[in-house]
């Protein structure tokens, strides 16, 4: 197709385009990304509230529709489908980010003692005069 082509491709109605995708048609798949992408990314910056969550939920959902593309109905609305497969990705994040958070809080090494003092300010002071009363105590040990 020429470029004069493929502006006519791109005004094409959404099951027109679907249809060219879901034949193996690259630049068809491209345009429907283009037409949604902006949607997606904002569907999931409601759900996971960061950007870089948003950006990875964004490019899986087109990963996950592209593979998913023959069981798309070109008659049906894409922007349904993809709404639904973007707060699924959304939330199946969150639950794994919520699941290792949790596992890493429950899986946490208890504090040893040494570890405990160590995080309070006059921690420091507090060891060096143990080492000195130790360092006394060493002296005054009679002779072996």
């Amino acid at each position: 197709m020429s470029t004069g082509d493929e502006q006519d491709f791109s005004t094409l109605a959404e099951p027109a385009v679907i249809r060219l995708a879901q034949a193996g048609d690259r630049r068809a798949y491209d345009i429907l990304v283009r037409r949604y992408q902006k949607q997606v990314y904002r569907w999931a910056f409601h759900v996971v509230r960061t950007h870089d969550l948003a950006d990875e939920v964004t490019q899986d959902v087109f990963v996950r529709t592209y593979q998913a593309l023959d069981r798309v109905d070109p008659d049906r609305p894409l922007g349904a489908w993809l709404c639904r497969s973007t707060i699924n990705v959304a939330l199946n994040i969150i639950r794994k980010q919520q699941f290792r958070t949790q596992w890493a809080q429950e899986n946490r090494p208890e504090p040893t003692d040494y570890e405990r003092e160590s995080s309070q300010p006059d921690a420091g002071f507090r060891r060096r005069r143990v080492i000195t009363l130790l360092e006394k105590a060493i002296d005054n040990l009679p002779p072996i």
